[in-house]
């Protein structure tokens, strides 16, 4: 391929020039033809973010203006594309066909495939030479099957169809959002919380800077680009879910304000209809969910939703109120029980952890294996229901649940629960211990359960 370049600035030259900003107000012209310029120079432009790249570019543009602020004309066509970016996967067959004129920005094109997904966006704004009022901006992105990653991770895999209708200037954009279709799926497997590479404002590593502000950057009146979007969705949004298992519909009447580093959101978003399944075998109906977004960040939204599960035991609903940021749940139930059996009834199928106790739910002990590797998958066990357990450490896995309570500071008791337990040999289904700490080194084990198998043992121990 060819690139070409020119740039030409009429300025004084020395240093006081720079320093009283004189370069950047400078008149300049510069123009850029590129022909079939294969993009694999792209990561040593962009070290870090870029791993990989290829495709043909053609580009003529040229810009002229204020050196600081020189305004772009031409067009820009790119075919077969591929890239490789740091934290967002790979993507292919990438085509894009833009223009730019002094009155209008098109961009007539952009494809781009992910694996089996496919994204497609069309854009125009036009009357950007207006002194007087904003360009009239619209956009419309279609996308189907599309898989978004973020760190290594698939966040959700998205559906949908979207326009945008507004207008921008230079200094701001106000514009309608809305999507009469779409549906996200979640993942399998939750992402990971990571931990941010980003750097840490209370570490220093030598002198600190402070940062310059707009007075100081030389532009005394500068401020952050605002951006105001009014998002509508009125019905006909699905999220959906394999595991655990969730299909809800979601209506949205939103504003979402952001200028700098500063996010507000105002309106809200509420379900239509709704079933989740936290836990193999527990399907909860979704009877109103609402959050309500004040206008600050997204954090302080005020929750209201209300789920009902009916067993053959009771009718169990879980109220969540409070923030985004500081939910607040609460167990009631239809016969009247406390939120610890609650939690054990949505947990286990039982409302009692003893040897012996039947099962409120009615499950086989598979169904129960099966509800518990649920609970494990989910935050919802940990945030709804193992909190609320009346014992100080529960662990579930595909094969069993344990429990147990400190009585005193030296006696621990647990109960156990074996999903697919073979009494005919010895293995206990129910089965309870003991745990007594004699002294920091010896402790006397004790287990008996329902198979009448049980034993005890003398325990010495050191740690190194």
């Amino acid at each position: 391929g060819k690139l070409d370049g020119t740039l030409d600035i009429d300025a004084d030259l020395g240093v006081a020039s720079v320093r009283q900003g004189a370069l950047a107000r400078a008149p300049a012209r510069a123009q850029v033809t590129a022909k079939a310029l294969d993009l694999g120079f792209l990561p040593a432009v962009a070290p870090g973010f870029i791993r990989a790249a290829s495709g043909k570019l053609d580009a003529d543009v040229t810009a002229k203006g204020p050196f600081a602020h020189m305004s772009p004309r031409g067009t820009v066509r790119l075919a077969g594309g591929k890239a490789s970016i740091a934290e967002y996967g790979e993507w292919k067959e990438i085509d894009l066909q833009a223009s730019l004129s002094d009155d209008d920005l098109r961009l007539d094109r952009f494809t781009a495939r992910r694996g089996d997904g496919r994204v497609e966006i069309t854009a125009l704004a036009q009357g950007l030479s207006r002194k007087d009022r904003p360009a009239d901006l619209t956009a419309e992105l279609h996308s189907t099957g599309l898989t978004i990653p973020r760190a290594g991770q698939d966040i959700v895999t998205v559906d949908m169809e979207a326009s945008l209708k507004g207008t921008v200037s230079a200094r701001a954009l106000d514009a309608e959002l809305a999507i009469p279709r779409a549906t996200v799926r979640l993942p399998p497997k939750s992402p990971r919380k990571l931990q941010s590479l980003d750097p840490r404002p209370d570490i220093v590593i030598g002198p600190r800077r402070r940062a310059k502000g707009p007075a100081e950057s030389g532009d005394k009146n500068a401020k952050p680009f605002l951006s105001k979007v009014h998002l509508l969705v009125p019905s006909h949004f699905f999220i959906k879910s394999d595991n655990p298992r969730m299909n809800i519909e979601l209506r949205a009447d939103a504003t979402a304000q952001i200028q700098g580093t500063e996010i507000g959101l105002l309106g809200e978003v509420e379900t239509i209809r709704g079933q989740i399944e936290p836990i193999g075998g527990r399907i909860f109906d979704i009877k109103r969910g609402r959050i309500h977004f004040t206008g600050e960040d997204y954090t302080t939204g005020v929750l209201e939703v209300q789920a009902l599960y009916e067993n053959p035991a009771a009718k169990v609903t879980v109220a969540i109120t409070g923030t985004v940021e500081k939910p607040e749940v609460k167990l009631t139930s239809e016969p009247p029980m406390d939120e610890a059996q609650i939690a054990l009834l949505i947990a286990t199928g039982r409302t009692e952890l003893k040897a012996g106790s039947g099962g409120a739910g009615g499950l086989t002990g598979e169904q129960a294996g099966m509800a518990a590797a649920g609970a494990v998958a989910t935050q919802v066990f940990k945030d709804v229901i193992a909190d609320k357990l009346p014992v100080d450490s529960v662990s579930i896995d595909s094969s069993q649940l344990r429990a147990g309570k400190y009585v005193t500071d030296k006696i621990y008791v647990g109960y156990t629960l074996r999903y697919s337990a073979k009494p005919e040999q010895g293995e206990n289904t129910n089965e309870v211990r003991v745990e007594y700490q004699i002294s920091p080194r010896w402790t006397f084990e004790s287990r008996y359960g329902d198979a009448n198998t049980g034993g005890a043992s003398l325990v010495w121990s050191k740690d190194y």
